[in-house]
Formats: C-alpha cells, structure tokens, sequence
C-alpha cells in the first residue's frame, strides 16, 4: 500500500470520527489543532479556535485563578498535540483538508488544471492569514472586556467573530444533515452583515479549493 492511499483510508478514519463520532459518544475534547467544526452536532471532537476565542473573551480579571489555570491547560493540551503530530493534523487528520482533497479529485477527474500562485500572491495571502489571526485575537478580547462600553457595546451575535465567517460553519454542518447555517440570516444587521460574509468566503473556499490544492491552508490562521 502506497502513502498516497494510507493517507486516504486515515483521512476517512478521522472525517468519520470528527464529524460523526458524537453519535457513538466519542469525544475528543473541543482543543484539537485542526478545522473538526463545534457546529457540527454529532462531532467527536472540536476545533481549538472557538476554545480560544471564548477563553479570550473573559475579562482579564478571570485570567488568574480557576479559569487562567484552564486556559493555560488548554492552550499546554493544543501545544502538546500541536508538537507530537505538528503538519500531519492539517494533512492527516483535519476535516476540512480531506474536503478540499475531494474536491481536488474532482478537479483531476474533470482533467482541469490547476491554478499555479506566485510567490508574490503568496506573501499577499499571508497578510489576509495574519489578518484573520489578529481580528480571531483582538475582538473577542475587546468583547470580553467592553473596551467599547455604552451606545458603542458589542453586539451578542459578534462573539466567536472567527467561528462565524469560517467556512467550517456552513460547510461541515451539512455533513451531518444540518443545512440551517447556509444563507443570509436576516435577525438583526449584524447577522445579515455575518452571514453575508460567510456565504462570500464559503463561496471563495470552494472555488480556491478547487483550482488550488489545500488553497485554505494559504489563508486559514
């Protein structure tokens, strides 16, 4: 058995286990390094990005004591597996790699050809990475210590402001059957204004992926 064929059957392992693992209640805890969805109802395990951003979102003077001893226990957990297994969760395990993997099949059974970047186009797509990483960081903080108090407060549907424009959010749910996170979701302006900005970056997640191999790694943070 070759490597490229060993990748796959593990990849299936793990989408199986991540996506639908809950319904055999397998839990892998919500701090994995990899893009397994917390939208996903019958998940077996969840993505570190929603942990981070809700710990970021207590006030600082929750970072000491019993809540600073576990966000420091989640971010130990994240680093240790992060280390041990390092790029092969991206390319082994993540649900949202395997995805994009599907389509690139596709992509070859349709003889088209990929899209070749520049390094150019490269380092501009870093700038959109560290953007994505900074805004992930900065609001939930903001969020969690009201640095905008009064007329100016954050708006409840603003919280985990990652989770919900990541194309995670309205791509894996289907997965399960779940189809109630595709569309514009016209509550208030904030979620219309949320929403449309998924819809736009599931719409950009699915064209990159299909003419550029693993184009999400290139923007994801």
């Amino acid at each position: 058995m070759n490597v490229s064929r060993l990748r796959l059957i593990f990849q299936i392992t793990c989408f199986i286990i991540l996506v639908y693992g809950g319904l055999l209640s397998v839990n892998l805890g919500n701090h994995l390094p990899t893009f397994a969805c917390p939208y996903v109802h019958t998940r077996g395990g969840g993505c570190f990005l929603m942990s981070l951003q809700r710990m970021l979102e207590l006030p600082f003077g929750n970072y000491s004591g019993y809540w600073g001893l576990r966000i420091g226990m989640a971010f130990l957990t994240f680093f240790i597996l992060f280390v041990i297994f390092n790029k092969a969760w991206c390319g082994w395990v993540c649900p949202m790699g395997f995805v994009q993997d599907l389509i690139t099949i596709l992509r070859k059974r349709l003889n088209i050809r990929k899209s070749v970047f520049s390094w150019n186009l490269h380092d501009r797509l870093k700038i959109v990475k560290y953007g994505f990483l900074g805004l992930m960081i900065t609001l939930p903080i903001g969020i969690g210590n009201r640095f905008c108090k009064g007329e100016c407060g954050v708006h409840p549907d603003l919280y985990n402001p990652f989770c919900q424009i990541c194309p995670a959010k309205p791509l894996m749910p289907m997965f399960s059957g779940n189809f109630s996170y595709i569309g514009i979701n016209f509550s208030n302006y904030v979620t219309i204004i949320m929403t449309s900005v998924s819809m736009i970056v599931l719409g950009i997640f699915l064209v990159g992926a299909f003419y550029k191999e693993r184009f999400f790694v290139l923007i994801a943070p």
